[in-house]
């Protein structure tokens, strides 16, 4: 009977280490192959260990990093009370267009009425002529982007006091 009660605390403490081992499989292997490989060997497979930890550093650096993007101000092409074109006026102007018909003047009118623009609008150059598609040229189309999109960005750079060589990129809407 004594020789059961002493073997007792033996079983448990096995057992313990049976479940730590099986539990840990991975880590008690890695011991096991440490303790046969010399100190010689475990120092050069540690070097590109380093090396991958410095890159996983890296890459995890990389990702969670903040975005340098700032929104500093923003600014809007505003055109000439010249340019503003009642929307009778424009209504007029597609009706004697020779590609539209009764039907496509009804459309754009339906289309004026629903998106919001009103009687203050503005509209280029060539939409004030009354034969419109006769100035609706790549040229006219260039110059009027040229005007809108070099306008705003003056007037922006000229409100931040930022200089261009500052700007990596530059997001148009």
């Amino acid at each position: 009977m004594r020789s059961s009660v002493q073997a007792q605390p033996m079983q448990l403490k096995l057992k313990a280490v049976y479940r730590l081992i099986v539990d840990n499989f991975l880590a008690a292997s890695c011991v096991v192959v440490l303790v046969r490989l010399g100190p010689a060997e475990i120092i050069s497979w540690l070097r590109p260990a380093h090396l991958f930890s410095a890159a996983a550093a890296a890459v995890v650096y990389l990702v969670l990093r903040p975005r340098a993007v700032y929104l500093i101000d923003y600014a809007c092409f505003d055109t000439s009370p010249l340019a503003r074109v009642p929307m009778a006026s424009f209504i007029e102007h597609t009706k004697h267009t020779p590609t539209s018909s009764g039907r496509s003047a009804r459309f754009m009118s339906r289309l004026l009425a629903r998106s919001g623009l009103g009687e203050q609008t503005c509209l280029p150059e060539a939409h004030h002529c009354v034969p419109t598609h006769e100035y609706c040229t790549l040229d006219n189309a260039r110059a009027e982007f040229e005007l809108v999109v070099f306008s705003a960005i003056d007037d922006l750079l000229a409100k931040t006091g930022v200089t261009p060589d500052a700007i990596g990129v530059l997001v148009l809407n």
